[in-house]
C-alpha cells in the first residue's frame, strides 16, 4: 500500500491511464463495420496527437509537486523507478507511426508508391498530379485522385466483420 503513495506510482498511473485509455479507443473504433484504410489512418494519426499530450499525467506532476494528491500525502521512493516518459511515449508514437499509410518518399511527393499504383489499373502519372494537388491544398479533393480514394475505400481495415459473422 505504500508503494500507492508514492510520486513515481502516481506519476506512472497518471501516464498510463492516458494512454491505455487513447489505445483502448482506437482499438474499438478500428473493430468497427465500414472502416476503410484511410479513416484508420486518420485515427491513428489523431491517437499519436493526443497521445503526446497526458492530461492525467500533467495532473499527477502537478500533485507530485504538492506531495499531495485527493488528500493523500506522497513520498519519494528510491526503490521505485519511475518510467521515462519521453522515452515510453517516443516508442509508442514510432510504433504507431509505423503502421501508418505513408507517401514512400523522403521528400512527401509520393513518387515511388503512386507508380506503384499499376497494380490497381491506375494511370500512376494521373493519380501523381493529383496527390500532388491535394498534397497543395487539401480542402479539395482532385478528380484524379477519386480512383485512388475509392480503392482504398474498398480494402477491408480488418477481419471482424467477417469473425462476428462466424460466431
Amino acid at each position: 500500500m505504500a508503494n500507492m503513495e508514492t510520486n513515481e506510482f502516481l506519476c506512472d498511473l497518471g501516464l498510463m491511464y492516458d494512454t491505455l485509455e487513447e489505445i483502448a479507443h482506437l482499438s474499438l473504433t478500428l473493430q468497427e463495420r465500414g472502416m476503410t484504410l484511410t479513416k484508420a489512418d486518420k485515427l491513428m494519426r489523431r491517437t499519436i496527437r493526443l497521445i503526446s499530450y497526458s492530461y492525467s499525467r500533467q495532473e499527477a506532476l502537478t500533485a507530485a509537486e504538492r506531495l499531495e494528491f485527493c488528500g493523500i500525502f506522497l513520498t519519494t521512493s528510491v526503490r521505485i523507478r519511475q518510467i521515462d516518459s519521453t522515452t515510453f511515449l517516443q516508442s509508442l508514437i514510432g510504433n504507431l507511426e509505423d503502421r501508418l499509410m505513408s507517401v514512400c518518399s523522403s521528400k512527401g511527393t509520393g513518387v515511388v508508391c503512386i507508380k506503384q499504383l499499376a497494380q490497381f489499373r491506375l494511370d500512376p502519372r494521373r493519380v501523381l498530379e493529383g496527390f500532388r494537388d491535394y498534397k497543395e491544398d487539401s480542402s479539395i479533393i482532385p478528380e484524379d485522385l477519386s480512383p485512388l480514394i475509392n480503392i482504398l475505400s474498398l480494402i477491408p481495415m480488418s477481419s471482424a466483420e467477417c469473425e462476428q459473422g462466424f460466431s
